[in-house]
């Protein structure tokens, strides 16, 4: 499943959250996208490039805010609740991980690349990537789900979702997908939910 939401929020709402992913949050930067667990491979091809990134942890596992930031919590559960009334084909159970995450602009990146495709969960879970600004940089979402032990032979592309202010993008979390920095505009910002859940 794949779903897209455009105008999730009230204008105002979706300002305040833009706002306060520039203005009130604190990243640390990271050199890779996405790490293995557990001793797993990560898959890469030839379109594999990653710039790292920078984040801000809000819920780091389940039910438990993130010493720093947890307070935000508060501020972006409505958030939660708005994408369950658009989304009612998903039941969720609880929360795994709430984090930030921003990509800067890489004007030499090619024009077809992504970062490190990965999954965020195994079965029994659904992401959901909020777009805080407009910009380029993609999503990429495959075809391909992960199997333990096994790494696909090759990724093809199932969607490709531009960053729009305000839209969001829910898949199940075990899909392998992608991130690709911004060519054109400075920044890209996102939310990374990613929820125990499942298909009602």
């Amino acid at each position: 499943m794949i779903k897209i939401i455009d105008n999730l929020l009230s204008p105002t709402y979706a300002d305040n959250i833009l706002n306060d992913a520039v203005h009130a949050l604190q990243y640390f930067y990271s050199k890779e996208t996405a790490r293995p667990a557990g001793g797993e491979q990560l898959f890469k091809d030839e379109n594999t490039i990653d710039y790292g990134q920078f984040a801000c942890p809000i819920v780091v596992s389940p039910e438990e805010p993130a010493p720093a930031f947890g307070f935000y919590m508060n501020l972006i559960r409505p958030l939660i609740y708005t994408a369950i009334d658009r989304a009612p084909e998903i039941e969720i159970h609880g929360i795994v991980r709430i984090k930030f995450n921003l990509l800067l602009q890489q004007k030499d990146a090619p024009e077809f690349h992504y970062n490190i495709p990965h999954k965020d969960a195994k079965d029994s879970a659904y992401s959901m990537v909020y777009y805080c600004n407009d910009s380029d940089g993609d999503t990429f979402l495959f075809n391909e789900f992960y199997q333990h032990g096994r790494l696909p032979t090759k990724l093809t592309i199932a969607e490709r979702v531009t960053p729009k202010k305000n839209r969001a993008v829910i898949f199940e979390s075990h899909r392998y997908h992608a991130s690709s920095n911004p060519r054109i505009n400075k920044d890209r910002m996102i939310i990374n939910f990613v929820f125990h859940a499942s298909k009602r």
